[in-house]
């Protein structure tokens, strides 16, 4: 029960927590996004956000299945790309087509994020078992 709690539900709660304090709260900005986008699209990004978080935490918790360098390189790379739609709306599509691709990079940057906290969350427990295991041999007792 307790190991749920730590890879499931505190990860989808970090992630949760960052979207209210986004969303409902104002004390920053993640996407420059049209509000009717939020309006439209908003709780399905957050449930989204919510289920990257909460798949990628246990899975990246599991032997060989380390959350590293190259895996947070990628996550940024895909997150970096899911601005593009926001910061250059000039790319010469058709309105249409613009207007597709905002929203599945709107969708495709919630799920990042989830899977971005979902794997920090994962590799700093990995260090803190790590840890633990480590300290438990060395402070063996003598025979």
């Amino acid at each position: 029960m307790i190991r749920l709690l730590a890879e499931i539900v505190l990860p989808a709660a970090l992630d949760a927590a960052l979207q209210l304090a986004e969303r409902w709260a104002g004390l920053f900005v993640l996407l420059p996004v049209n509000p009717t986008i939020t309006r439209e699209w908003g709780a399905l990004a957050f449930l989204l956000g919510l289920v990257g978080a909460a798949v990628s935490s246990p899975h990246f918790t599991q032997p060989h299945r380390e959350y590293g360098l190259g895996l947070l390189i990628l996550n940024v790379g895909v997150i970096l790309l899911c601005l593009v739609p926001f910061i250059a709306p000039r790319l010469d599509l058709a309105p249409e087509w613009l207007a597709v691709l905002v929203r599945v990079a709107y969708l495709v940057f919630h799920v990042a994020i989830g899977v971005l906290i979902g794997g920090a969350w994962s590799w700093w427990l990995r260090k803190l078992r790590e840890g633990r295991a480590e300290g438990s041999r060395r402070y063996e007792h003598p025979a």
